[in-house]
């Protein structure tokens, strides 16, 4: 060996005590030393290492998050907002479907109002009901009872009832019977399908109630669980809020800080000084020396020769409590899927109308996702396949010839209308993509909440009724030619003695599939408009 390498230079020491401390740190943030790839799986002290589990290991916790939730809701007025914001959004006024046929429209309508089991809301607002019960406590269950054709006015056999997860007990998971298996109150099969579901007659923490409750086995085809699913193969649901469940507590005591700051800052009057050499001197109390009292508004008073008065300053407050907060909001209705002034309701930090749509149209595509894979494929569509079903074995509607039950089964629905940020330019913008062929009427309608059918019909009766009382509304293109109502003029009628058809004819035929209750005004209101007979 050589004298070179036994005593190494100095800058040899140094080159090598540098890549030694560079090894070390890069292995303390980089790689572990069981030597990984992924910076992420390093053993790291730094990093906190998760255990990990299956999509229903950890499922027996929901019952500690629906409860933070739940008081949350209660409780923080951002919370229940945002709780509130996923029916107010989601359903709004109501997701309904566009029903051709006329027997099934009408009972439908009036099975709506009746829907309920408890009698309390329609159909839309047991929609509404279950999207802010999905959201505050990640799931809600709809069983469909079955009913006495006496017991409702539109002798539909059945309604809805609202249950909570609560009725689902957590605690349920054993082996079912013939190879079944029950994971937290629901029964699956051996290929994975949900058969049943152990529910509870009354809900187990009501309080005349308490413990006294067994659950017992329901078919699936009786049942509506009402959840969207977070990870493959999830058997419940839990509150949308969970992950923002500890910074908004957390900031609901950063909140009471700030307050009790100002409230301290705001009580206190100031500080006196009495004279250094008291002897005689005259005081501002009765009664001799005394604490200095609290004044009323605008009350002056006299100050005693001597005495030393300093007015006490206010408390500066944090000078970034208004971006703290905006920040942790911003947490909370994220996990809601909206953006923060949703929450807070304060729009004071967008600076203009494109910076809204922008974010308008983020949050557009979560509502719609949530209507379309949740609200209609889990609510909606079973519930009308069930009334489909027992309208026609109650024997109140039959199915056209050459078709079947099932054929009436497939409906399309439509979701609430979204307000116009600006009118103007977006009815515009959908006019021109009309015209160019860009967008078809029917769902350019279907943006607005409605049926093309029916406004398409609603026209035709009122065009029908503008031209009977001569109102020239260019809205009609009756202001140009207006109709002769005098019956001067009148066409012979046809070879075979029949009347020919007149305008009015073709508009109340046009407009005869839709019904009375769908106008804004009935049919008496058109004055025997069917019985004219214009030139």
């Amino acid at each position: 060996m050589t004298n070179a390498a036994q005593n190494p230079s100095v800058a040899q020491t140094v080159r090598r005590t540098l890549s030694s401390w560079s090894k070390r740190a890069s292995n303390l943030f980089t790689v572990s030393r069981g030597g990984t790839y992924y910076e992420a799986a390093a053993e790291n002290p730094r990093i906190e290492q998760p255990g990990d589990v299956g999509p229903n290991a950890r499922n027996a916790e929901f019952a500690v998050l629906r409860a933070q939730s739940r008081w949350m809701f209660a409780n923080d007025p951002y919370y229940r907002q945002a709780c509130n914001q996923v029916g107010r959004n989601v359903v709004h006024h109501g997701i309904k479907p566009i029903v051709r046929n006329k027997v099934l429209r009408k009972l439908w309508k009036q099975w709506c109002r009746e829907a309920d089991a408890r009698g309390q809301l329609t159909f839309e607002g047991l929609q509404f009901q279950a999207a802010v019960a999905m959201a505050r406590d990640g799931e809600v269950l709809a069983r469909l009872r079955p009913r006495l054709p006496s017991d409702m006015k539109s002798k539909v056999p059945f309604q809805i009832q609202l249950l909570e997860a609560d009725y689902l007990p957590l605690e349920k998971t054993l082996r079912g019977e013939r190879g079944t298996l029950i994971i937290n109150g629901v029964e699956r099969n051996q290929i994975d399908r949900t058969v049943a579901y152990w529910l509870f007659d009354h809900h187990p923490r009501d309080l005349f109630l308490t413990g006294s409750a067994l659950p017992n086995r329901v078919p699936a085809s009786e049942v509506l669980h009402i959840y969207l699913p977070d990870r493959i193969g999830d058997t419940r649901g839990y509150p949308w809020g969970a992950s923002a469940l500890k910074v908004t507590q957390r900031a609901r005591t950063y909140d009471e800080v700030q307050l009790e700051r100002m409230i301290v800052s705001s009580s206190r009057g100031g500080y006196y000084k009495k004279p250094r050499l008291a002897g005689d001197e005259e005081t501002m109390f009765e009664g001799g020396e005394s604490e200095f009292q609290a004044l009323e508004p605008n009350e002056w008073i006299e100050i005693p020769e001597g005495w030393d008065i300093e007015q006490a300053q206010p408390i500066p407050g944090d000078a970034n409590y208004s971006d703290v907060k905006r920040e942790y909001l911003s947490a909370l209705a994220v996990a809601f899927g909206f953006y923060v002034e949703m929450v807070n309701m304060n729009h004071d930090k967008m600076t203009s109308d494109r910076q809204y749509r922008a974010v308008q149209l983020e949050m557009i595509r979560h509502i719609e996702s949530i209507q379309h894979h949740v609200m209609v494929a889990r609510l909606c569509q079973p519930t009308w396949e069930r009334f489909v079903s027992s309208v026609y074995l109650a024997g109140l509607f039959a199915p056209e010839a050459e078709k079947t039950v099932e054929d009436y089964y497939d409906v399309e629905w439509m979701t609430p209308k979204r307000g116009h940020i600006h009118p103007l330019q977006e009815i515009q913008a959908v006019v021109e993509a009309i015209k160019n062929g860009i967008m078809s009427r029917k769902r350019a309608v279907a943006q607005l909440g409605e049926d093309v059918e029916d406004i398409d019909a609603e026209i035709a009766l009122e065009t029908a009724r503008a031209m009977f009382l001569k109102l020239g509304y260019p809205v009609y293109g009756l202001d140009k030619v207006a109709p002769d109502v005098s019956g001067a003029g009148e066409p012979p009628g046809e070879a075979d003695g029949s009347k020919p058809s007149s305008p009015f004819d073709n508009l109340l035929k046009a407009s005869e599939d839709l019904d009375g209750d769908d106008l804004e005004f009935e049919a008496d209101d058109l004055d025997h408009i069917d019985e004219m007979e214009p030139a």
